[in-house]
């Protein structure tokens, strides 16, 4: 007979639970002995140890049903030789990170913004950028999102939104020097942000037009920021080369942004040589 671990045959006048040769003699029809030898056999159990690691939100099948928490958890199953198959899962869970982000902002189009991130050893931005932080310069609302991960390799995801609203705005400086050192100092151009069409007009004390330009062409200021507009006035007469004496010119400037709003302006303009 072959048995498994833990269970006995009745053999030799009792049950028995060890490997061995067992007797039993009875009473056969004819009276005489009817001896009976029993060889037994024990199988012994399978037992497996396992250790797993799960992260905090997932589970794991042990036990007979889903686990999410850490422990020690036993199945019994059955072996090739029939006898229990015992399986120990060794369950540790992780505890994800709590990532924290910057909050919700609002920038005007055009601006830049450094986006931070902590609680986690290594991040992933959205951007494909890695690190604490990024810097970042969308040019319409944008979500951002990180994901950061510990060093048991559990991971979350955090989420920022920009909002990006246009900026509508222009100024002209009241001064300035064709022979000065600044290179944006050296031509009266119109500054600002997201304007579609514009008309300046310079004129001297006794009302004569020295300067008149519609050109809206942008480009980038010399500090590196948008945006100067037109060629600009150099402080001669009409941009003819002849120069015009220091003094105080009267200007006329009507701007046009993208979004269809149009804005008139009028002031005083000092030119210095």
């Amino acid at each position: 007979y072959d048995i498994c671990q833990g269970d006995s045959l009745l053999a030799g006048g009792s049950y028995q639970t060890n490997i061995g040769t067992y007797y039993d003699t009875l009473v056969a029809s004819n009276s005489c002995d009817s001896i009976i030898i029993t060889s037994l056999n024990v199988l012994s159990s399978i037992t497996n140890s396992v250790s797993y690691d799960i992260c905090q939100g997932d589970s794991l099948l042990a036990g007979g049903s889903y686990q999410t928490n850490t422990g020690i958890y036993y199945d019994t199953l059955v072996a090739s030789n029939s006898c229990d198959s015992i399986i120990i899962s060794e369950l540790t869970v992780y505890t994800k990170p709590v990532i924290e982000l910057s909050s919700d902002t609002s920038i005007v189009l055009g601006a830049n913004l450094d986006l931070f991130a902590s609680g986690a050893s290594t991040y992933l931005w959205s951007t494909g950028d890695t690190g604490t932080s990024i810097t970042v310069a969308p040019t319409q609302t944008t979500t951002y999102s990180v994901t950061g991960s510990n060093v048991q390799g559990c991971s979350s995801t955090s989420m920022m939104t920009v909002t990006v609203s246009m900026a509508f705005n222009f100024y002209i400086p009241n001064i300035f020097s064709p022979t000065g050192n600044q290179p944006d100092n050296k031509r009266l151009c119109v500054y600002g942000a997201n304007i579609e069409a514009l008309e300046l007009m310079i004129y001297d004390r006794w009302g004569k037009r020295v300067f008149h330009s519609t050109d809206a062409s942008e480009s980038i200021r010399q500090d590196g920021h948008c945006c100067k507009y037109g060629e600009g006035w150099d402080g001669t007469n009409k941009n003819n080369g002849k120069e015009l004496n220091s003094g105080v010119f009267a200007y006329k400037l009507r701007v046009r942004f993208i979004n269809g709003e149009e804005v008139f302006e009028t002031g005083n303009i000092t030119l210095i040589r």
